[in-house]
């Protein structure tokens, strides 16, 4: 497409998709989900270093990127949304652009349409899944430049290589398990499409030969990306002991026990979860099944084995932890396939068609019944919400709501402190977690006085770090404690349902604090005054 047709459609699309979705950003405040990339990006605009100094589950993109907003714009949660809708409305466009490639126009612009619909109902705001599955739909744009009849130059090919490299590098530091699928569907295409004869007729050993030189390449454009950030992350002190709980101990041996969540019981939504799974799998099966055949347009296979993988290989997030937000890599892939896998073979009749044209239908009714009832909501209480973000007075929640309580009890918190106070925003019991109010922190303008502000089960409720908390509240004395209590009686058909018996943290809290307010669900606890300074009796907090 010309350049001078491609910047006015780009432009059109983008800008459509943000006003679909300016509605929602007035709904109220993420207090967990939210709240930790706030509070992230507020502890690295305050110096603090990912890992080093603060619990992070994700690589440090996110919070980074709105870390830098914040340094350029100020402190705001408006700002980290519009930054937000931008990107779901990149991922639209980027999917409208892949899926040109495998049909029609008219087809790629029901995709990016159903994209947009489907992404605009997400209360997840700072969700890293955005800018990495984003950086990963980008990436492959470039890497499937030489799969639409056009043969660029070796200059050209190894340009783009590189750039696409640096898409799923960018993508990994948002999400390394979606950026590394990334990674291996880029690969997938260069080898099977490389098998395929793309290089040209010749030996079968100059063709892996070809795909060898191009994967190093498009591996050294991810390295560009990660191995300076690595280097930095290291070169702060960060421990490697630390780096493997985070990335590696958590996430494989803890995480599914206690966050997993199981697959739904009712039939429509076991079939709205179990189609687009349906479709990134067919998608791939049929990119696989023509390796060894020329006679299929490889413009529109080459894209549907990439995305086909993606959507393959987030299955076991999506479907550990079933839920809307934990199934975006794998609906955006499916409905951006969805019109090429729909075109029939040449010469088929209305028999074929028909039926294929009826299944696409009941895809998107399916997946988009959700987000078109979600958008009526958000335009039906636009004005409601925004008279409560015009009330609360909070100036990093500006044009926000939030819940009267927790305004209430920030408000107290920061009449009776300074900024730059420590403060720890724990929760009414640490022995049995399910979510926390990490936004509490950025909306009071405090230093997190431990180095976790995600309270997660299976990590807070373990004595060993119960006990490294006690220390740090030692060390660091804030004056006010802050008992977020509206999930103490919450629970889910997992392993946080039970109390772990560690109550370490809890008798801490009891002995060295008293309740001084109740605001709705928040207590805030004061320092008691007759508590030994550090050093003058034998006093060990963590025994």
């Amino acid at each position: 497409m010309p350049l001078k047709r491609f910047l006015p459609l780009a432009a059109i699309l983008v800008l459509l998709s943000v006003l679909w979705q300016v509605p929602g950003v007035f709904r109220q405040a993420g207090m967990y989900d939210e709240g930790l990339i706030l509070v992230g990006a507020d502890r690295i605009l305050n110096g603090e270093m990912p890992y080093r100094d603060f619990w992070n589950t994700h690589p440090p993109g996110q919070i980074s990127v709105v870390a830098l907003l914040f340094r350029l714009f100020g402190p705001s949660i408006m700002i980290e949304r519009l930054y937000d809708i931008l990107v779901r409305a990149g991922i639209a466009f980027a999917a409208f652009l892949l899926a040109r490639r495998m049909g029609s126009r008219a087809g790629a612009l029901v995709v990016w349409a159903a994209v947009t619909v489907y992404l605009g109902q997400f209360p997840n705001y700072g969700y890293a899944t955005f800018p990495a599955l984003l950086c990963a739909l980008a990436a492959f744009l470039p890497l499937l430049a030489g799969h639409d009849g056009l043969r660029p130059t070796r200059g050209a090919r190894r340009r783009n290589l590189a750039l696409a490299g640096v898409g799923v590098g960018c993508s990994i530091l948002f999400r390394h398990d979606l950026g590394l699928g990334a990674v291996c569907a880029g690969l997938a295409v260069l080898w099977v499409e490389g098998a395929r004869g793309r290089v040209g007729a010749g030996p079968l050993t100059a063709r892996v030969r070809k795909s060898r030189d191009e994967t190093l390449w498009y591996l050294a454009g991810a390295s560009a990306v990660i191995l300076p950030v690595a280097w930095l992350i290291f070169a702060a002190g960060t421990p490697w002991g630390r780096l493997k709980e985070i990335f590696f101990d958590f996430p494989f041996r803890v995480y599914p026990q206690v966050r997993a969540l199981p697959f739904p019981a009712p039939l429509l939504e076991r079939l709205t979860a179990a189609l687009p799974a349906a479709v990134v799998l067919a998608g791939l099966l049929r990119a696989l099944a023509a390796t060894g055949r020329g006679d299929e347009d490889r413009r529109r296979l080459a894209p549907m084995l990439a995305l086909g993988l993606l959507g393959v290989l987030a299955f076991p997030q999506a479907y550990t932890r079933f839920g809307q937000p934990q199934q975006i890599p794998v609906v955006v892939p499916a409905l951006t396939i969805l019109p090429g896998l729909l075109v029939p073979p040449a010469g088929s009749g209305i028999r074929r068609r028909v039926p294929l044209l009826l299944c696409g239908a009941a895809v998107l009714f399916l997946t988009l019944r959700g987000p078109w009832a979600n958008q009526v909501y958000n335009l039906g209480s636009l004005p409601v919400r925004r008279a409560l973000a015009m009330t609360h007075g909070l100036a990093r929640a500006r044009w926000v709501p939030l819940e009267h309580s927790q305004v209430e009890a920030v408000k107290s918190v920061q009449g009776s402190s300074r900024p730059g106070d420590p403060l720890f925003v724990g929760l009414g019991r640490h022995d049995k977690v399910l979510s926390n109010d990490a936004l509490f922190y950025f909306l009071a303008g405090r230093r997190c006085a431990t180095y976790y502000h995600n309270l997660l089960p299976g990590l807070v409720t373990t004595a060993s770090v119960q006990r490294e908390m006690l220390e740090e509240l030692r060390r660091e004395r804030p004056q006010l404690l802050v008992l977020y209590t509206g999930s103490d009686a919450e629970q889910e058909p997992n392993r946080s349902r039970f109390s772990s018996g560690v109550t370490l943290l809890d008798e801490g809290i009891r002995r060295d604090y008293a309740r001084s307010r109740v605001v709705g669900i928040y207590e805030i606890w004061e320092r008691k005054k007759n508590r030994p300074a550090d050093g003058e009796t034998g006093y060990n907090p963590a025994l």
